[in-house]
This record gives structure tokens, sequence and C-alpha cells, in this order.
């Protein structure tokens, strides 16, 4: 039985255990799996528009490329390049593109992984693996974050 598996990522080390769920489940259950990053730093773009002296344009195609590099690295890194596609996001709520990609493709399962945010950071920040429960269309694997040190939020 063939099952469409959604793996969203954040990139960084600690990505690599939500991304060793993802492809175990894709082996298990002989899945595809899509990677999806969404790049909600091109929004600062919109915000600076052409003030500091910067194309918008051009400095969002330069992101964007070193987006999809690092993109290409992170599964290079942590996931076999069988029936893996990818897909980037550019800029919106994360919540909202990671379980409307899921809708898209008819996913079976979704991975995300969470760093547990405390009570204040939920209310200020928001609580993106929250939102994802409860939107999502399928079953979702949540993956604790075991952030290395040095790496930040």
């Amino acid at each position: 039985m063939s099952m469409d598996i959604v793996l969203a990522t954040r990139f960084g080390p600690s990505s690599a255990e939500p991304a060793a769920v993802a492809a175990e489940l894709a082996h298990r259950y002989d899945g595809r799996l899509t990677v999806v990053y969404v790049a909600v730093e091109l929004e600062a773009l919109n915000a600076i528009g052409g003030e500091s002296g910067v194309d918008p344009h051009d400095e969002r195609e330069r992101m964007l490329a070193g987006i999809h590099e690092e993109l290409r690295q992170f599964v290079a890194d942590n996931l076999s390049a069988e029936d893996v596609t990818t897909r980037v996001v550019e800029g919106g709520h994360v919540a909202d593109a990671v379980t409307d990609i899921a809708r898209e493709i008819g996913a079976d399962f979704l991975v995300v992984g969470t760093r547990g945010r405390g009570k204040l950071a939920r209310l200020i920040l928001g609580d993106t693996t929250q939102s994802i429960l409860h939107n999502t269309p399928c079953p979702v694997v949540v993956v604790p974050l075991h952030e290395p040190d040095g790496e930040g939020a």
C-alpha cells in the first residue's frame, strides 16, 4: 500500500529527527515523500521595499536560489532521493501552507517537528503545530525537536 507523506521542515540540525521519522514512514509504507519549506523570510522583502537601496526582485531571486539549494542539501543529507519531491512556498502562514499542500496531494500523514514552546511564547508567537493539528486533512506525526548546542530558534 503506497502512501503520500508530507514533511514540513525549517532545515537545521534539529530537523533531521522529523526527516528520519518521515523517511521511516515512507520506507515502511512504500510511500512518496513531499518535503515542504515555507519561506516566511521572503515576507520581510515586502516590508523593506526599495527603501534600503536593495532591489526587492533581485534579492527575492537570490534568497529563493539559496532556499532551493539549502532544501536540496537537506534532502541529500537526510533522505533517500527516491520518491522525494520538494516544494517551497513563498511566504504566508506556515500552518495554512503546509495543510493546504497535504490536502492538495491527498497526504496520508503529515510529519512536523515542534520545539514545545511554553505558554507565554505560544501566546506571543502563536503555535504553528497546534494550528496544523486543528486544520490538517490527515493524521499528524509530531516529533519533538532537540536542538544541538548553539542552534537557535
